[in-house]
């Protein structure tokens, strides 16, 4: 389902972040809504793909200005992701047909939070908003002085057992677009029975 990027970051001013270089999607057009987006390295790299019909980008803080080019395709709520779910519900239950933002087919996420206060206060309330079978795209990040192996599995299993009530098919990868001290999480939601 999830390939890695061949791209090799280069320095440059318009680089947000690394994270677009990390995967290419192998599926047919979906809606993506990236969590703790800004600055919106994410949210522009997934707004600019022909596959992706909408970016729902939620953060409190300014995306870039560097997404203009793109803001047709992108929504910024700019709330917490607590408050977003109850204005992603709203926009649900007062859209037309095929014009609401969820569900979606890809949640994302690459804040610079504790990876367990990040499932608790940030995945979990956006998660209910993702399809049945939708990826979950969780950057884990370990702290900086720690040994990356022993912390790792620590603390990406801590994030992986807050997940499994709502997720399945977890792969934990080092991903290209990943530092030292971060590991990725990638993981389906369930079906429904």
């Amino acid at each position: 389902i999830v390939g890695l990027g061949s791209q090799e970051p280069h320095p440059s001013p318009l680089l947000l972040s690394r994270a677009p270089y990390t995967w290419k999607p192998s599926f047919a057009p979906f809606t993506v809504c990236d969590v703790g987006a800004a600055p919106g390295g994410w949210t522009r790299h997934m707004a600019r793909q022909p596959f992706v019909k909408h970016v729902l980008a939620i953060d409190p803080g300014q995306l870039d200005s560097k997404l203009e080019s793109c803001r047709n395709k992108i929504t910024h709520l700019q709330v917490k992701a607590q408050d977003a779910a109850r204005l992603i519900d709203e926009n649900a239950r007062s859209s037309k047909e095929g014009e609401s933002w969820s569900p979606f087919s890809v949640l994302m996420c690459d804040s610079n939070n504790d990876a367990r206060d990040t499932v608790r206060q940030l995945v979990l309330p956006i998660a209910e908003f993702l399809a049945p079978g939708g990826l979950l795209i969780l950057t884990v990040k370990l702290p900086k002085r720690a040994s990356p192996t022993g912390v790792a599995v620590t603390r990406v299993e801590k994030c992986k057992s807050m997940l499994c009530s709502e997720f399945e098919n977890f792969r934990v990868e080092w991903l290209f677009g990943n530092s030292f001290c971060e590991r990725t999480i990638i993981c389906s939601k369930k079906m429904k029975t």
